[in-house]
């Protein structure tokens, strides 16, 4: 069986050459506004309202609607 050499380490070639396209800093400060806002959707409470293709649905509280 010939051997794939695509593969180094388990790892495919892709993952042994990806370059980030943004600064380490910049992935943090993302995922820190990331989850601010997903805090801020945990902390209201009720029921929201919300348009989707022209329908106005309603989502219970333990549903996280969709952001816009």
């Amino acid at each position: 069986m010939a051997q794939d050499d695509s593969r180094e380490h388990g790892l495919p070639r892709a993952a042994r050459v990806h370059q980030p396209l943004m600064s380490e800093a910049d992935a943090e400060r993302v995922r820190r506004w990331h989850e601010a806002a997903y805090q801020e959707l945990r902390a209201q409470t009720g029921s929201q309202t919300v348009s989707y293709l022209g329908r106005r649905l309603v989502v219970p509280p333990p549903t996280r609607a969709t952001a816009p």
